[in-house]
């Protein structure tokens, strides 16, 4: 078992130059071992392995974007590495980062690592940080964290676990949107999350064509519903929410007819 290192698992899916950005601005720490999992159908993503000395895998049958999420915890599962961590095309990983989750499992009851990160947008990066904590976050006041917070876990990319934790644990893919979230919520019900000072990943949105379609949809915004209703376990709260969700989208609609009438009476 592997004690000292980090299995850092990329999914690769028609995205060479992303992937190539990734693992030139990423740490080479002795502390690292990269594995690229490719799905790609018309890349050779197998010649940056060569180029940057990474593990590889090919994977033969596309099951989507979170379905493949799955098979990297399987083959994590199966490796001989005790911590593993995601690491998305056009994202970043630093030394500060790594030395960051070796603090954080120095605690044996934390089974997950996270903490602030940049997402960079349009060229422009910009620091998010929903906790007003540091450090350990025992896993009893988790719920009301979430309930004020919302998904404060971060993305993935800026996320790292020990691995014996998620083995009955899977990415949801009937919720997209949510699925990162929901498996996060789901690994801090049995153990404590250390939640870092140093910012550990950056997390390149412009990269991201589903997180850009995606977060602004209705179907999001009720998955994040969903969410809360796993969180609160309330069925009433659930009701008044989505009540307020649809009664603002009724609002909103009722003042963009009533713009159009007057544009149209003016024209």
């Amino acid at each position: 078992m592997q004690y000292n290192k980090i299995l850092v698992i990329i999914p690769c899916y028609n995205n060479y130059h992303d992937v190539h950005f990734t693992l030139s601005h990423s740490t080479k720490s002795k502390n690292i071992e990269y594995l690229l999992f490719d799905s790609s159908d018309n890349e050779d993503i197998s010649s940056l392995s060569e180029l940057y000395k990474t593990s590889y895998i090919k994977n033969e049958i596309n099951l989507g974007r979170v379905e493949n999420w799955n098979l990297c915890i399987e083959l994590a599962i199966k490796s001989n590495f005790r911590l593993f961590k995601f690491l998305f095309a056009g994202d970043v990983l630093n030394n500060e980062s790594v030395a960051s989750y070796f603090l954080g499992f120095k605690h044996k009851d934390v089974s997950l690592v996270t903490g602030p990160y940049n997402i960079v947008e349009e060229n422009q990066s910009r620091k998010i940080e929903h906790l007003n904590i540091r450090g350990l976050v025992r896993n009893t006041t988790i719920p009301e964290l979430n309930m004020k917070y919302k998904n404060w876990f971060g993305p993935p990319s800026a996320q790292a676990y020990r691995t014996e934790s998620i083995k009955n644990i899977r990415f949801d893919s009937n919720l997209p949107w949510v699925a990162d979230w929901l498996f996060a919520f789901e690994i801090s019900n049995h153990s404590d999350v250390y939640f870092s000072e140093m910012t550990l990943c950056e997390f390149n949105a412009s990269s991201r064509k589903t997180y850009l379609k995606s977060r602004d949809l209705l179907s999001s915004k009720l998955e994040e519903l969903f969410m809360f209703k796993v969180i609160n376990k309330d069925s009433n709260w659930l009701f008044t929410k989505l009540a307020e969700q649809i009664s603002l989208k009724m609002l909103l609609k009722m003042l963009w007819k009533k713009l159009r009438k007057k544009v149209t009476q003016k024209t």
